[in-house]
């Protein structure tokens, strides 16, 4: 509804009607806002094949959810490749906790624990901090 309610105010403005590529992003963060996986993967594709931040992580967050943590810490390996970490701080931080949730669930704790309190370091002073409620769930049960 956002999403079609910004493209109406463009389209009174005489900006016309954007094309798919501009239009992916937005899909994209709606669908994770949502924690809609299934949307996920089709409004990442074209990203994913250009390893961007965003996408990378959603998906790699879609994995886990689906029980593919081990494909999810093959996703986040190369993050970055493209992009620099200083840049998307955010998304820095959020791939920690997907690595830390991924070899959670592969049973991999000790390895897990660093990646999330890295996460507990770097949202602590957030004002959302829904990442730092898991990693404290999370380093709780070893």
């Amino acid at each position: 509804a956002r999403l079609r309610s910004a493209l109406d105010e463009m389209r009174r403005f005489g900006l016309g009607q954007p094309d798919e590529d501009w239009l992916r992003t937005p899909r994209l963060m709606l669908a994770v806002e949502r924690g809609d996986c299934a949307q996920v993967v089709p409004a990442a594709r074209l990203a994913l094949e250009q390893r961007e931040p965003l996408a990378v992580s959603a998906v790699a967050a879609c994995e886990i959810e689906g029980g593919r943590p081990e494909a999810a810490l093959a996703r986040l390996e190369g993050m970055f490749r493209r992009y620099s970490r200083r840049l998307l701080p955010t998304l820095a931080a959020r791939r920690e906790l997907l690595l830390g949730r991924a070899l959670h669930a592969l049973g991999r704790r000790a390895e897990a624990k660093p990646h999330l309190q890295r996460t507990l370091d770097l949202w602590s002073q957030a004002a959302d901090n829904r990442e730092v409620v898991l990693a404290r769930r999370l380093l709780a049960e070893d």
